[in-house]
């Protein structure tokens, strides 16, 4: 039952430890590509909204397109290839093939939890780009309405 009479850890414990280790780097990986999907169609919505005013109505309509210009910098910047921090599994290797199953076990989670902590770390950053490029892009709109609504009123 036990594989390290040393730490007496149970095979049950690890084995769920392993479990939750593989469950925490599908959850990063999907939240990763979650965010992908978000910057693709923000960087859309923007390339729409700064394309879509076929005449000019306004040269105010200028600060729109460039309010959805900065939206589209901050998806491009989402997408942007960030480099995890890796543990190095080459100078581990020999250490993990001496070792006990209960030690190399906990040198890979070691390894893994340090590579999902920077995992998380990017996935932050790219959140907050995130944010604020849907924040312009209703910018953006708002903009575009208030515009066209006081070139209605010949306001402007």
């Amino acid at each position: 039952m036990f594989w390290d009479k040393k730490t007496l850890v149970p095979q049950e414990q690890l084995e769920f430890v392993v479990h939750e280790i593989e469950r925490e780097v599908l959850a990063v990986q999907t939240r990763t590509e979650s965010m992908r999907v978000r910057a693709t169609l923000l960087i859309g919505a923007s390339g729409l909204l700064t394309a879509a005013p076929d005449k000019w109505v306004s040269p105010w309509q200028a600060i729109t397109l460039a309010i959805g210009i900065v939206a589209a910098g901050f998806g491009l910047s989402a997408l942007m290839p960030k480099t995890i921090d890796l543990a190095d599994v080459r100078m581990g290797l020999d250490a993990r093939l001496r070792a006990d199953p209960y030690s190399a076990l906990l040198n890979i989670y070691d390894a893994v939890a340090f590579e999902m902590a920077s995992a998380g770390k990017i996935a932050e950053k790219m959140a907050e780009r995130l944010r604020l490029g849907y924040v312009f892009i209703v910018l953006s709109w708002i903009s575009s309405a208030v515009i066209l609504f006081l070139k209605s009123l010949s306001l402007i």
